[in-house]
């Protein structure tokens, strides 16, 4: 079973998002691209991404990949478009070592193309990232939101 979810439509230009597929993943990490204004300091560029459950609960497990698949319609296919992602974490936040205070949210932007099918997601790799509760991946064109996916992260094995 697939689940799409069809948000906002940005009538000036008619960009849209299609949203499906959420749940854990498994990718090939191609490139960590160092990025300071990250929490956890870096995005992580994938290949080979293929979906392991359709699901929105997500077990606190250092390696787990989670998050969906999109497709941006509005625009020529192939024509690039520039996204804004904002990952809101649960609680009081995400604090790494040698932060002084935890981090409610990262966004970051990125260029994507129209019309071919995407991943974004989330990928546990320090203890200090296992919070357990609603974890909110949201995507922007503009001041526009396209979509948003909430994934519940629960304790392993519950």
């Amino acid at each position: 079973m697939s689940a799409i979810t069809l948000l906002a439509d940005d009538s000036a230009t008619n960009i849209t998002m299609t949203v499906s597929q959420p749940g854990i993943y498994k990718a090939v990490i191609v490139e960590q691209k160092a990025d300071a204004s990250l929490t956890i300091g870096h995005r992580s560029l994938v290949k080979d991404i293929q979906i392991v459950t359709e699901t929105h609960q997500i077990p606190a497990t250092i390696g787990v990949m989670f998050g969906f698949r999109y497709r941006i319609q509005g625009k020529q296919q192939g024509e690039k478009i520039e996204i804004k992602t904002i990952i809101i974490y649960p609680g009081d936040g995400i604090q790494s070592s040698g932060e002084s205070k935890p981090h409610k949210s990262d966004s970051y932007t990125h260029e994507t193309t129209a019309s071919d099918l995407h991943a974004e997601g989330f990928t546990f790799e320090n203890q200090y990232e296992l919070l357990t509760g609603d974890w909110t991946i949201q995507q922007w064109y503009g001041n526009k939101k396209l979509a948003e996916e909430k994934f519940t992260v629960v304790k392993a094995n519950q």
